[in-house]
């Protein structure tokens, strides 16, 4: 007689947040990119982007193209990081989002554009 045993792989996510503002703190509330441990996450998200008034996925500051460019360059230090980023915000209008997704050409133009980042 033989046994079989059949375990099912679990797979456990750890998410994590990365409020881009937190750049702006003073003192010892301050906390930079550099500051992220990517191998304590599975996923990483990055706050935030905006929407601008042609229905585009577009940085909320100047600075965040660079800032994006640092924060997927956490991959490079675990490579099975997941980057992701978050639309919006505090005072973010819903109504930008429901636009940007309203036909299928302003999806497309918007996924298009978000690979940019």
């Amino acid at each position: 007689m033989c046994k079989v045993t059949l375990t099912a792989a679990s797979s456990s996510r750890l998410v994590c947040y990365y409020n881009s503002e937190a750049e702006n703190r003073a003192d010892y509330g301050k906390f930079t990119i550099s500051d992220i441990d990517p191998n304590k996450c599975t996923h990483l998200i990055y706050a935030f982007a905006d929407i601008d008034n042609q229905n585009e996925l577009v940085p909320s500051s100047a600075t965040d193209i660079q800032r994006y460019q640092s924060f997927n360059g956490l991959k490079t230090r675990n490579p099975a990081l997941k980057t992701l980023l978050a639309v919006g915000g505090l005072t973010f209008n819903t109504q930008k989002f429901t636009a940007m997704v309203a036909t299928t050409q302003n999806r497309e133009r918007s996924s298009s554009l978000l690979l940019n980042y």
